[in-house]
C-alpha cells in the first residue's frame, strides 16, 4: 500500500476509535425508551409503546407539520418508511419497525451524515402526534 493510504487509515480509525458512538438522552415520552443517537450512521433511534401503524401515520403528520416534501412513503405488517426532503434540498428519514403489537422502533435520520437536533425535534413532532 502507498505510504499515503496508510496514513489515512490510521487517522480514520484513531478518529472512530476516540469518538463515542452513541449516547442516550431523556427526550421520550413517558412509558417509551430514551432517544439514542448514534454519531457512526447519524441517526436517532428511540423505541415508543405505539403500534405501527399509529407510529407511521404520526411520522407523516410530522414530515408535513415540518414543511418536508414526501417522496417516499411506504408501510408493510413489519415496517414503515418515509422519505423527505428539506427545503434545502437534505434527505430526512424515517423508518419505523414492528418490535410487538404495541412496540416501535422509531429512526430518525436526518443528512448524509447525520444532524442530532434536527432529528430530535422530528422525533418530539411524531411522539407528540402519538400524544406523548
Amino acid at each position: 500500500m502507498r505510504p499515503t493510504t496508510v496514513l489515512a487509515l490510521i487517522l480514520s480509525s484513531a478518529l472512530l476509535l476516540s469518538a463515542p458512538g452513541c449516547y442516550s438522552s431523556a427526550s421520550a415520552g413517558a412509558g417509551d425508551a430514551a432517544a439514542t443517537f448514534n454519531k457512526a450512521t447519524g441517526n436517532l433511534t428511540a423505541t415508543t409503546n405505539s403500534t405501527l401503524d399509529a407510529a407511521f401515520d404520526a411520522a407523516q403528520g410530522a414530515m408535513n407539520d415540518m414543511g418536508y416534501s414526501t417522496s417516499e412513503a411506504k408501510k408493510d405488517y413489519l415496517q414503515g418508511i418515509i422519505k423527505a426532503r428539506e427545503a434545502d434540498g437534505g434527505l430526512v428519514s424515517v423508518e419505523l419497525e414492528r418490535k410487538a403489537d404495541k412496540v416501535t422502533q422509531i429512526e430518525v435520520g436526518v443528512g448524509a451524515f447525520g444532524n442530532e437536533s434536527k432529528a430530535r425535534l422530528i422525533l418530539e413532532k411524531i411522539l407528540a402526534r402519538l400524544g406523548r
